[in-house]
């Protein structure tokens, strides 16, 4: 499925851990990878949340 996502500056992932190394250590960049992966869905569940508030609130407007 990640092989079919769009790549528009052909990086690799030979290049993305060659620049990771060069600031951080791959175990503090995969730290971070995991804190991003467990506030993921609870970002899109708040996004969701908020586009349906904002939704109603327009229909709400309306009548």
């Amino acid at each position: 499925m990640a092989a079919g996502l769009p790549n528009p500056t052909g990086l690799s992932s030979d290049a993305l851990r060659e620049a990771a190394a060069a600031d951080y250590t791959c175990e503090e960049v995969l730290a971070v990878v995991r804190l991003f992966y467990w506030l993921l869905p609870g970002l899109a569940l708040n996004v969701a949340f908020l586009r349906e508030q904002l939704i109603d609130h327009r229909v709400l407007e309306q009548n």
